[in-house]
């Protein structure tokens, strides 16, 4: 969230605390009239009108920042409660006191609104999420004398998508370095002009550099890894070098994961509530939806697919434990987290309220922070749990069940809006003969490594999944086939030149693919069957590209 959104924000949550302001007199007044009423003849619609408005003003008060009038609204609704649930009417002495408690609640008020500005301004910090950092292209510097080890590693690197630029000598990288910043320095320690990791410590210390360096060397001890720490080492790696666990470092040192914003839910039938919360989750950086209608929900929840459910408990036609077990009712919704926002003070009451679907209950008023906290860390661990569901374990792409899932939901989201989309199977050509050459742990290698690929060099638009064994698919949305099959042939010819090591060996692997597109195919088993169709016409050729007729 940028400056501008954050102070937009701040001037919205202003607002509403200042049109809180200016409606608690009324809100007073009401509840002055509704209990000179009930004093004349007891009604029990009338009572629980004035319980609702008392309740209410307990929840919203402390949320806006009259916390003295939140409180007192609270004392006067525990006070009320009991006549009101079991419609009895109260004694005289009964009715004293709870127009003691009402006058006690006007004058903390009236009070209050006299340092209205006061309590309007002193909004608190809320904690931010951090930003989405769009990733490009990594700069990358090799400083080795061996010519042939840095042409290796620079082949090796460019079909990952870096960009690399060689040194054999501290010299020449110290000519460069000086006006060309690369994102990671790989060095070796041993150099014709000295050692790398010597020289690294002392530039850091005049010119404090803060570029991660990954060292190279043919020497394991632990002095000369002690060194290389001193001198700001990241990595170390043994000649012959493993290339994929340097790619590998260098995606943890170079790629900021993409961050996706929270996407919360609020189910709470007082609008200025609703949006007062999702005005502060939305200072945090995240995305908000908010439903007043908790019987329009299930609509909701199939368009907005959020990572967590804030809603209140008390609301009318439908309560929110009610809501809860109907929404835990839908199987694509069971594990959501749900979390109850209320008001209600009893512990018996909201632990019935948990038992019957939700995960967890806060008290209003809330300060900002522990709301956002509170939800962060539902949601991290919720999101934390889907990936293990419906990721591979071995590449971390989708998994099988998911993305048949996902072809599904971009075909249907292709129909409404007469788009097109491009799906690839892509299957390893011969990779039963590596894995009985090289052995399994050499096989799945090749799989991450492919899976790597397919992350680094796709958008992030893209859909990747290990559709099963050897096999890997890609959804391409709103592509055609002529561009699919200009990106697909692009990764076909990085991959073949990628080398895979195994003891002393080394060996190249290519991979066979068939496309088919909508609307050429309108469902996802036709497209599904056409694109498997043509990669086995690919593979009898094989390192081939077919698409579907």
């Amino acid at each position: 969230m940028n400056n501008v959104e954050s102070e937009d924000i701040i001037k919205r949550l202003l607002v509403a605390r200042n049109t809180y302001a200016e409606q608690l007199s009324e809100k007073i007044k009401l509840i002055e009239d509704y209990w000179i009423q009930l004093q004349d003849e007891w009604n029990v619609e009338k009572s629980y009108n004035l319980l609702e408005t008392v309740h209410n003003l307990s929840g919203s008060g402390g949320t806006f920042g009259f916390l003295d009038v939140g409180n007192a609204s609270k004392q006067v609704e525990k006070y009320l409660v009991a006549f009101v649930k079991n419609t009895k009417q109260p004694k005289e002495v009964e009715k004293n006191e709870i127009t003691n408690q009402i006058n006690n609640l006007k004058k903390i008020t009236i009070e209050s609104l006299k340092n209205k500005e006061e309590i309007i301004s002193a909004l608190p910090k809320i904690s931010v999420s951090r930003k989405i950092i769009a990733q490009d292209i990594k700069k990358v510097f090799i400083v080795e004398d061996d010519v042939v080890i840095s042409a290796e590693l620079s082949s090796q690197l460019s079909c990952y998508g870096y960009s690399t630029y060689c040194f054999e000598t501290l010299c020449d990288f110290q000519k460069t370095i000086d006006n060309n910043i690369p994102a990671v320095i790989i060095m070796d320690i041993s150099l014709p002009d000295g050692n790398g990791a010597d020289y690294m410590k002392r530039l850091n210390s005049e010119q404090k550099l803060e570029i991660p360096i990954i060292y190279m060397s043919s020497n394991g001890d632990i002095n000369s890894r002690l060194k290389t720490i001193h001198a700001g080492g990241v990595a170390y790696f043994l000649k012959p070098l493993d290339i994929l666990r340097i790619i590998e470092t260098l995606d943890t040192l170079t790629s900021e994961p993409e961050v996706i914003p929270y996407k919360i839910l609020i189910i709470e039938d007082l609008k200025n509530i609703s949006q007062y919360i999702g005005m502060i989750l939305e200072k945090a950086g995240m995305e908000t939806r908010i439903e007043n209608n908790p019987l329009n929900v299930l609509n909701v929840l199939n368009e907005f697919q959020p990572d967590l459910i804030l809603m209140d408990v008390y609301m009318p036609e439908c309560s929110g434990s009610e809501l809860a077990r109907i929404i835990r009712q839908l199987e694509s919704f069971v594990s959501t987290p749900i979390v109850y926002l209320s008001g209600e003070g009893d512990i018996i009451k909201q632990l019935d309220a948990i038992k019957h679907g939700g995960d967890d209950f806060l008290s209003k008023p809330i300060h900002p922070n522990h709301l956002v906290m509170s939800v962060t860390s539902r949601i991290e661990r919720f999101r934390a749990l889907r990936s293990y569901m419906i990721k591979d374990s071995l590449t971390g792409l989708f998994n099988h069940a998911t993305i048949l899932e996902q072809l599904t939901q971009e075909v249907a989201l292709s129909k409404r809006q007469n788009g097109k989309l491009v799906f690839a199977m892509i299957d390893l050509d011969h990779f039963k003969a590596v894995n009985d050459t090289y052995g399994h742990s050499a096989g799945d290698r090749v799989l991450v490594s492919l899976a790597r690929l397919l992350k680094q060099r796709l958008r992030s638009s893209d859909v990747i999944g290990r559709y099963g064994g050897e096999e890997f698919s890609i959804i391409f949305p709103d592509t055609d086939v002529e561009s699919a099959m200009v990106v697909v042939d692009e990764l076909r010819i990085s991959f073949s030149e990628i080398q895979h090591y195994f003891n002393e060996d080394s060996f190249s692997v290519t991979f066979s693919c068939g496309l088919a597109s909508f609307p050429t195919h309108l469902n996802t088993a036709s497209i599904i069957d056409s694109a498997d169709k043509a990669m086995y016409i690919a593979k009898e050729e094989r390192n081939k590209i077919v698409a579907s007729e």
